[in-house]
C-alpha cells in the first residue's frame, strides 16, 4: 500500500448480526425490537386489567370496563413470547444483547504494522501477524480474518475504508501476505529440503 493504513470505525448492530451469521431482515429486525421491547409493559398491563376486572366483577369497585379486557392484552403478549421464542429470532436476540453488552460503544482502530496489523477494539488490542492468519472471508458487508485454529476472528466493515480503492490495495496486502507469499516460503522450504537431502 503507498501509504499507512489506519481506519477508524465503530460496528453497528446489522455488521456484528452478519458477523455472528444471525442477520434478518429489517422488517424482522423491527418486529424483534417491538416484541422485546413491548413483553415487560404488556405483562404489567395485564397484571392492571385481570385486577380491575376481578375488583369489577366482585363489584368492589364501580369501574365500567368489560370483562374481556385482559384476553386482548394476553394475546399480545403471548403473541410477543412466541415471536421471541422463534429458534432463529432468540439465537438474533442472543446476539443482540451480546452487541449491546460488549460492542455497541466500542470505537474500533485498525493500523498496518510490520507484520500484520494492530486491532483496537475499546480497551482490547489484538496484534495478529499475516503468519497466524489462517484465512480471510468477504461478505457483503464484511473483511473476517481467522487464525489457524478458528478460534478467534476480527472483522472490518468494508464500509470502514475511505475508497474502494483503499479496500482493494487492503485486500491484495492481505492475499499477498496469506497466500502468495505462504506458497513462496513452501516451495523454497522444499526445494531446501531437496536440496538437503541431495549427495
Amino acid at each position: 500500500m503507498t501509504q499507512p493504513l489506519q481506519i477508524q470505525f465503530r460496528i453497528p448492530l446489522n455488521d456484528w448480526l452478519e458477523f455472528r451469521g444471525k442477520e434478518q431482515s429489517s422488517f424482522k429486525l423491527w418486529l424483534l425490537q417491538i416484541a422485546d421491547i413491548a413483553w415487560l409493559p404488556l405483562l404489567v398491563l395485564l397484571a392492571v386489567t385481570v385486577l380491575i376486572a376481578s375488583l369489577t366483577l366482585s363489584k368492589a369497585v364501580n369501574i365500567a370496563l368489560p370483562a374481556w379486557l385482559p384476553l386482548p392484552v394476553l394475546f399480545l403478549l403471548a403473541l410477543c413470547r412466541i415471536y421471541i421464542s422463534v429458534p432463529s429470532i432468540k439465537a438474533t436476540l442472543l446476539a443482540k444483547k451480546e452487541w449491546k453488552r460488549k460492542m455497541a460503544d466500542v470505537s474500533c482502530t485498525v493500523e498496518l504494522t510490520e507484520t500484520g496489523f494492530q486491532y483496537v477494539a475499546g480497551s482490547s488490542i489484538y496484534q495478529p501477524t499475516w503468519a497466524e492468519i489462517n484465512s480471510v472471508f468477504q461478505s457483503e458487508r464484511l473483511l473476517i480474518f481467522c487464525d489457524d485454529d478458528d478460534e478467534y476472528a476480527l472483522f472490518i466493515p468494508k464500509r470502514a475504508f475511505v475508497s474502494e480503492k483503499q479496500l482493494q490495495e487492503f485486500l491484495k496486502l492481505a492475499y499477498q501476505k496469506t497466500v502468495l507469499d505462504r506458497k513462496a516460503g513452501g516451495s523454497r522450504s522444499a526445494e531446501q529440503a531437496l536440496g538437503a537431502d541431495s549427495p
